[in-house]
């Protein structure tokens, strides 16, 4: 119908460059804990990815 919005198209280039982190790592990073960072994730704030060695990355 139309092109996609700007929002997605930069949502998809960020997937497709972006180094992942695990959770841990990330959440180091942001100086939060571990248990904050899985909150994030239940809340939709964080998006984890599942790598082919089956460990999730954020």
């Amino acid at each position: 119908m139309g092109l996609p919005s700007e929002k997605a198209a930069n949502k998809q280039n960020l997937t497709d460059t972006a180094k992942f982190l695990t959770l841990s790592d990330l959440c180091q990073e942001l100086s939060i804990s571990v248990a904050t960072g899985r909150n994030w994730i239940k809340l939709g704030k964080l998006v984890p990815t599942l790598e082919e060695e089956g460990t999730e990355k954020v």
